[in-house]
């Protein structure tokens, strides 16, 4: 073909006087009819001797959208070596020997339906017989594929080959010679390649072999490539590296032509790559750091892929190993082989989202962080990995299971083989060495770990933050310090999913003060246990001065989150401001308000919180009788609400979620001795009440300490009364108060007297019987309702007894009797009786509690017996007999005898009167001598007192054969001044004649005046001249007898000359 078309050539260079245009023209004309669907175009044309033709701007563009031509094929100059003489022109003797293209430029490209602008130039022209030589020089090839979304154009300069036909030896002469192609080509990322093709025309064989100089793998080379290449090569986008080559390939093509061909002609190209990686970097975003100074050796063929003496650098870690993968699909089976060295886990974190979803959950459990050698073999059969990993740490910190506790500086082994991690390690706990040993699935729940401490851990702050969920918040809340001794193991158990769970924790001489109760304990030792999240807390003891506490419990899961639940049993614990803060604010406040002191036998405290509920807290207080001798151990009390010290308390208290109830509560106070029991609350804003119950102090003396630590209306009713002696006590008390409230109180209480003394000025001595006692204090008065229940007492050596009625007492007064019933009752009122002078004496009274202590009393005496009137010395030594009757109303202050007013009336029957020394001196006047008992048997008397001064105003001695009437006063010390005079008889006549003869003839005969004492009086008698002297010394001699007792008496000028009155 090539000779036929330079024969042309020459023939018209011959015919026409322009040769070379008409040798341009004919080789335009041949060319458009080989390409008839592209466009051909030859600048110009030149024949250069004998031998050669020139032939410059060759170009072959194709039809476009439009018929916008597409160049294709641009060949800047081409050389033919052929014979140029004119009859060879002429005759078509054109055998072409060499063709030599020259900075040709091939423009080849796939289009988006899979077609290519290539394939429609093949064949190429001939011209003339036989197979020149093709030689390329200086050409390149810039190849597009339009199948991409974003194509790029790949070009390759400096492309030079030489296409030659060659017959082998063994070759038929009648098949066409072989196709050789050599050469070699550069470009900006290559630096040299060589190759040589081989093409055998019959048998449609072909191989090609070579070798790469110098080629820079980037991104742009590989998206750059055919859509098959660069499928095949995906993975090699993320590479920059320099690599040297050498490759052979070699392939049939097919007898079809077209885009459908028959399957059995399709057959794979056989290739054989091989190899070396230089100055690599990948660069993936799913890894933390760019792989950099990448080095392999590879040799990849159909049969499999190798990787060998790959080195790299992965941040601070250095990385070795190798990869066979037995075919080129990704899902071939492959064996990996992989060394890191200095692996810093935590520039690894970005990782996890490429593992499983088990080892992300295993990795986030563990935490692991530090520096770790890794060497992994692993292979992948049948999409399954069987991976052989060994991991030795250098320096490693990981959680210690669910635990959460972390440990720190491992070191050791790690050992994946066979779905088994084995494990082999030591690490430091807060400084101390704990072995780690197990062997885990960590895809399933088979296997158990196992972690040791070889010497006590020291509890601090560093290990608390490092434990997690409810350890954390258990371990917290003991606020513990010291050390412990750890033992933790996780197993599997047949038909359980997960791995069991056990951690011990043994306390080694540790300090805790627990939140729930925070009372400090030293030197604690005991053993702290969780299973499968739940936690017990056994034989747990510790000390706190002198006090020994031990303690067990128990946290559990609940559907709706924990139950906790602690026993703490305390043993000879002082009461200090250490116990006292370590109680909730309720029981703080009655600590408060108790001020207790000493040491207490036993404490329990039970407490209980179940997640959404109010916290339980039990306190159960026993006390012992104190060992003799020991008065540290002993309790006391000092209530602030009644400040009277109680000492050496024995009994049970229990305190529960703000209520307590007291046991047989004993103590004493000096000599006396307490006895009770009661309950009480306190309530969340501080207001508390207490009751006392079954309350009773034997001997107990109203001392002043007693009587200060009382409310003040009692205190002072009690400084006025000024009590002494043993008294016993017994009933219930109500106490309630809190904050910004005043205490208040309610009692009913028994009092038992045995020789109780009054030693105010009433002087009221040897009590003895009861008084009950209800009342009230409502913080600012102070209100009691009583009985008196007395026996016995004396009162200036006069002896009641049997006394009986009601009193009343509060902040102003003492009301006695009827005057005490000021509230409404169904009992008519009942006034204070007892015996006295062998009679019913009744009586009501007041009592002011003011400075002064102002007094009303209304007393009345009936049937008394005058033998046992004892007032006067007198009476002392002479026996009266007869019956009294008396009544009294008084009135006055403490502050002396002058403030008295009162006035009375006392009526003798049948008394032996006559026996009074005063008595016998009126007789001897009289002329009637004793024993005459009839001279006065009935005696009627009324007086007034006043300031120390009692006036009689009249008084009567009646008897059969004479009556004494007289007036006067005598004094508080027995000094008299009295006159009488005498009437006959018991004036009981009454005919209106006879008396006036009888009475006024009477007075005529004698007037007495008594002076003196009652015992020594002097007598004086006087023979009046007339009436008109007796109405002179008795005025009110005719008066009306209730006119004088409502009036009173007028004071005498006999008074002047009695004695100063004692006061």
């Amino acid at each position: 073909m090539v000779t036929g078309l330079f024969l042309g050539i020459f023939a018209s260079a011959y015919l026409y006087s322009s040769a070379d245009e008409q040798i341009r023209l004919f080789v335009q004309r041949r060319l458009r009819e080989h390409y008839p669907s592209h466009f051909i175009t030859i600048k110009d044309a030149r024949r250069v001797s004998s031998r050669e033709i020139i032939l410059r701007g060759v170009s072959i563009s194709g039809r476009g959208p439009g018929h916008q031509q597409e160049p294709q094929v641009f060949i800047n100059e081409m050389v033919v070596r052929c014979p140029t003489g004119i009859d060879d022109l002429i005759q078509s003797r054109i055998r072409v020997t060499r063709v030599t293209l020259r900075n040709m430029t091939v423009y080849a490209e796939h289009r988006p339906d899979g077609s290519n602008n290539v394939t429609p130039l093949l064949p190429l022209p001939k011209f003339g017989a036989g197979y020149p030589l093709i030689v390329v020089e200086n050409s390149g090839l810039h190849y597009l594929d339009r199948r991409k979304p974003q194509p790029q154009t790949l070009k390759i300069q400096d492309i030079n080959f030489q296409i030659a036909r060659k017959t082998l030896p063994e070759q038929n002469p009648d098949s066409p010679p072989l196709i050789t192609v050599q050469g070699h080509c550069s470009s900006d990322e290559l630096k040299l390649a060589e190759f040589s093709i081989r093409f055998d025309p019959q048998t449609k064989r072909w191989n090609t072999q070579g070798n790469i100089e110098g080629l820079w793998i980037t991104p742009d080379l590989i998206s750059g490539l055919p859509t098959e290449c660069s499928q095949q090569l995906s993975e090699l986008v993320v590479l920059r590296a320099n690599t040297n080559l050498n490759f052979q390939l070699s392939g049939l093509l097919p007898k079809s032509t077209g885009k459908n061909l028959p399957p059995e002609e399709v057959r794979p190209v056989q290739f054989a790559i091989s190899g070396s990686l230089a100055d690599g970097h990948l660069k993936d975003t799913r890894l933390p750091f760019d792989l950099e100074n990448l080095s392999a050796k590879y040799k990849c063929t159909n049969q499999e892929l190798k990787i060998e003496d790959l080195h790299a650098k992965f941040g601070r870690t250095t990385v070795e190993g190798s990869l066979v993968r037995s075919g080129l699909n990704p899902q071939s089976p492959l064996r990996l082989q992989l060394k890191a060295h200095n692996v810093h886990l935590y520039e690894y974190e970005g990782l996890l989202q490429t593992l499983p979803a088990s080892l992300q959950s295993k990795w986030k459990e563990f935490g692991p962080a530090g520096v770790v050698s890794v060497e992994l073999n692993a292979q992948r059969r049948e999409k399954t990995w069987k991976p052989d990993l060994f991991v030795r740490c250098h320096n490693l910190s990981f959680n210690c299971g669910k635990f959460g506790y972390r440990l720190h500086r491992g070191t050791g082994t790690l050992r994946l083989e066979e779905k088994v991690l084995k494990i082999d390690m030591r690490a430091l706990a807060s400084g101390q060495p704990v072995k780690i040993d197990g062997e885990l699935d960590p895809f399933s729940a088979r296997g158990w770990i196992e972690a040791r401490s070889e010497a006590p851990i020291p509890i601090n702050q560093a290990l608390l933050q490092t434990l997690t969920g409810h350890g954390r918040k258990i371990v917290e809340s003991m606020n513990a310090s010291g050390g412990f001794s750890m033992h933790y193991r996780a197993a599997s158990n047949p038909g359980r999913e997960k791995l069991d769970h056990l951690l011990s924790i043994e306390l080694d001489r540790c300090s805790i003060q627990h939140a729930a109760f925070p009372y400090p304990l030293y030197k604690v030792n005991g053993l702290l246990q969780m299973e499968n999240g739940n936690w017990t807390f056994q034989k747990l003891q510790g000390q706190n001065d002198s006090g020994h506490v031990t303690a067990h419990g128990s946290w559990e899961r609940t559907p709706k989150g924990g139950l906790l639940q602690l026993h703490f049993t305390g043993l000879n614990l002082p009461l200090e401001e250490e116990l006292q803060l370590a109680l909730s604010p309720r029981a703080r406040n009655i600590w408060r308000n108790l001020r207790p002191r000493g040491s207490i036998s036993q404490v329990a405290v039970d407490y209980v919180h179940r997640t959404g509920q109010p916290q339980s807290i039990t306190i159960t207080l026993n006390e012992q009788e104190p060992r003799p001798g020991v008065r540290d151990n002993s309790i006391s009390i000092h209530p602030t609400w009644l400040p009277y010290r109680i000492d050496d308390l024995t009994g049970q208290v229990v305190y529960r979620n703000g209520h307590w109830n007291l046991h047989e509560i004993r103590g004493k106070h000096a000599s006396v001795q307490v006895r009770t029991s009661g309950t009480g609350q306190v309530n969340a804003n501080g207001h508390w009440q207490c009751e006392f119950t079954d309350m009773s102090i034997d001997r107990f003396d109203f001392d002043r300490d007693l009587i200060q630590a009382l409310p003040q209306g009692l205190h002072t009713a009690l400084l006025y009364l000024n009590p002494h002696g043993a008294t016993n006590l017994q009933g219930n008390i109500r106490l309630q108060g809190g904050p910004h409230h005043p205490l208040t109180s309610s009692w009913d209480l028994q009092l038992g007297m045995a020789g109780v003394s009054l030693q105010s000025r009433l002087r009221i001595e040897h009590i003895h019987g009861g008084v009950r006692l209800v009342g009230s204090y409502d913080g600012q008065q102070i209100q009691n309702r009583g009985e008196l229940m007395i026996d016995s007492l004396m009162h200036h050596g006069i002896q009641a007894t049997q006394i009986q009625g009601p009193f009343w007492i509060d902040d102003r007064r003492i009301l006695i009797g009827s005057w005490a019933n000021n509230t409404p009752r169904v009992e008519p009122p009942r006034n204070l009786s007892g015996q006295l002078f062998g009679g019913t004496v009744y009586g009501d009274g007041q009592i002011l509690l003011d400075n002064e202590h102002n007094f009303n009393i209304k007393v009345s005496l009936s049937e008394g017996d005058l033998s046992q009137i004892k007032l006067l010395p007198a009476s002392q030594r002479t026996q009266l007999s007869g019956k009294t009757f008396a009544r009294l109303g008084l009135t006055g202050s403490m502050q002396g005898v002058h403030t008295l007013k009162g006035s009375g009336t006392i009526h003798l029957k049948d008394a032996d009167i006559y026996k009074l020394p005063v008595m016998v001196a009126l007789l001897k006047i009289l002329s009637i001598h004793p024993p005459d008992r009839t001279a006065f048997t009935n005696s009627d008397i009324q007086f007034q007192i006043d300031g120390g001064h009692i006036y009689l105003n009249p008084v009567k001695f009646e008897g059969d054969a004479i009556s004494l009437i007289g007036n006067g006063a005598l004094t508080m010390n027995g000094d008299i001044d009295i006159d009488f005079y005498t009437k006959v008889g018991r004036n009981r006549l009454r005919l209106p004649v006879i008396r006036p003869l009888l009475g006024e003839a009477s007075r005529q005969f004698v007037l007495i005046e008594v002076t003196g004492s009652l015992d020594a009086p002097v007598t004086t008698p006087q023979v009046f001249p007339g009436l008109s002297r007796f109405k002179q010394l008795f005025p009110d001699e005719d008066t009306p007898f209730r006119e004088r007792i409502e009036n009173p008496i007028l004071k005498r000028n006999v008074l002047r000359n009695l004695p100063r009155i004692r006061r």
